[in-house]
């Protein structure tokens, strides 16, 4: 009996020399960071309420090859939003399919919460090197001077 009694006597001078405070603060900013970090949509870059992301499908092409571009575009905002859309390839031989122009814009309306998605065309001249080509997507919120800028790259293999 005296055994198991300097075992609890021993369990609550450990219990009495931790910081309760201090671990009920760790666990109340571990639980802000994990609702925080999930309620970001993932893979997005955003600013101002107006997150995109972009792909490549396929992300590797050959000369004279084709690829479409897939862009996403999500509304984080409580309100309708018109967004202006573009993307501009940084070689003159990497264009989109419809126009033959390195670039293209549109403008998509988006509800409260809400995703678009976007398809492009494009195709790589022939004559081009191996490497990596440039693509900057962007979605600029009406009203605003700049908006949000997604950089991708298209792999080149002959």
């Amino acid at each position: 009996m005296t055994l198991n009694m300097s075992k609890l006597d021993s369990l609550k001078e450990v219990g009495s020399r931790i910081r309760w405070k201090s671990v009920l603060a760790v666990i109340v900013v571990v639980f802000i960071a994990i609702i925080a970090l999930t309620s970001l949509p993932s893979g997005y870059t955003v600013k101002d309420d107006i997150g995109i992301k972009a792909a490549a499908n396929p992300d590797t092409i050959k000369p004279n090859g084709k690829t479409t571009l897939e862009i996403e575009v999500k509304n984080m905002k409580e309100d309708r939003v018109e967004v202006e859309i573009g993307a501009k390839a940084y070689d003159e031989l990497l264009t989109f399919s419809n126009t033959s122009s390195t670039q293209v814009m549109t403008t998509v309306k988006i509800g409260p919460k809400e995703v678009r998605r976007l398809y492009f065309d494009m195709e790589l001249m022939d004559g081009a090197l191996e490497g990596k080509y440039g693509i900057e997507i962007s979605a600029k919120p009406e009203n605003k001077i700049e908006g949000v800028v997604y950089q991708l790259y298209i792999n080149v293999r002959k």
